[in-house]
């Protein structure tokens, strides 16, 4: 069942390797994290498993061996119960060669389960190095901030992979010897755990680089997403306590998205009954965005997210030194409009909409809304 799951994986990570331009999403991540790691590492296991006991097969035949040779180098010293008539001795030698035969079969057969064993241990954990290097080829290509710690997990990787061939190496040694063979598998036992614990250093490490690769995802994501406004109508219905209000819009930002937004505010704030006048003064470079008209155009601008401006003859200590029930109505629907306006904007930022309302000296009612490039 191991050896199916691990073939199947094997496959699908060759698949995965041939294409270049294959991006993983977190949740594939995840899976295979979950997955294919767990088969890989139980498939290795079971396979050093084998080789351990191809080596005690090893031994026991080499022991097997032991009573033919000792027979034939002093036969008057190792009768092994052969006593009586010539014949009976004969006959004695031909059950000590058929075990030494047998013993000579276990000899090869554990040789050769120990070649076989630690070549597909090799290639499950060349699989397992395969499926380190996608998910770290992945996360280099969409994190540019990930790419240094993913290099360190791979490299952390490769270490512990070369620890763990070296164990399982000094394993193999151990156990085609017949005398120490005890202490010598208990060694490369505690240079498997310390790959191992290496190991899972390097895949906490991958991890992280994956969670920050997937955080710079989400970032770009917000970075190509068009600002929009979100339930227009609730927002028109918000505002429409002010009906009535002139407001106007001195400068955009000279692109689609900015000159998007501000056509989705201007609609908003028309079906909530206010009504748009033309910048003063009126800009010297425009562009068209509702038509040819001066009241119609709108002045290049330089800003960052939506600021709202108003005019106020009290000073801005004056009025921060009020409640905002006693502030001119101007004020209080500038302030209004900017919080409703930073609650709607999608997709939402602190950034959207200037925290602070722009109250400069002079006496105009119309509120003043500037937008600005995508922050």
């Amino acid at each position: 069942m191991i050896l199916s799951t691990v073939t199947t994986h094997a496959v699908f990570l060759v698949s995965l390797s041939n294409s270049r331009a294959m991006s993983i999403s977190p949740d594939a991540i995840n899976a295979m994290d979950n997955g294919i790691r767990d088969d890989l590492q139980a498939f290795s296991q079971s396979l050093f498993a084998g080789v351990v006991w191809s080596a005690i097969v090893v031994v026991i035949g080499v022991a097997m061996e032991g009573p033919e040779i000792l027979h034939e180098l002093w036969p008057r010293t190792f009768t092994f119960f052969a006593t009586g008539s010539l014949g009976r001795i004969r006959r004695v030698g031909r059950w000590l060669k058929l075990i030494g035969f047998v013993g000579w079969m276990l000899v090869v057969v554990g040789v050769a389960g120990e070649g076989i064993f630690e070549m597909l241990q090799n290639r499950a954990e060349g699989q397992l190095q395969t499926f380190n290097d996608i998910l770290l080829a992945d996360a280099q290509r969409n994190a540019g901030s990930a790419r240094s710690s993913a290099v360190e997990a791979a490299n952390a990787a490769s270490r512990a992979d070369s620890e763990s061939d070296k164990a399982t190496q000094a394993s193999a040694s151990a156990m085609a010897l017949a005398g120490g063979l005890t202490d010598k598998i208990t060694s490369a036992n505690e240079k498997a755990a310390d790959a191992v614990s290496r190991l899972a250093g390097a895949e906490q490490q991958l991890a992280d680089a994956t969670r920050r690769e997937a955080s710079a995802e989400e970032k770009l994501r917000w970075l190509k997403t068009p600002r929009t406004l979100r339930n227009a109508s609730a927002l028109s219905s918000l505002l429409k306590q002010f009906e009535g209000t002139e407001y106007s819009f001195p400068t955009c930002f000279a692109e689609d998205e900015s000159i998007s937004l501000l056509k989705q505010i201007d609609a908003a704030l028309h079906a909530a009954g206010w009504k748009r006048v033309a910048p003063s003064p009126v800009p010297m470079i425009s562009m068209n965005v509702f038509g040819d008209k001066p009241d119609e155009r709108v002045g290049l601008g330089t800003l960052t997210g939506v600021e709202i401006e108003v005019d106020s003859t009290e000073s801005t200590d004056s009025l921060n030194s009020k409640p905002s029930t006693e502030w001119p109505k101007p004020v209080q629907v500038g302030g209004f409009l900017k919080n409703a306006l930073s609650a709607s904007i999608d997709p939402p930022s602190d950034s959207n909409v200037l925290k602070d309302l722009v109250v400069t000296n002079g006496s105009s009612a119309v509120v003043r809304i500037l937008v600005g490039k995508k922050p």
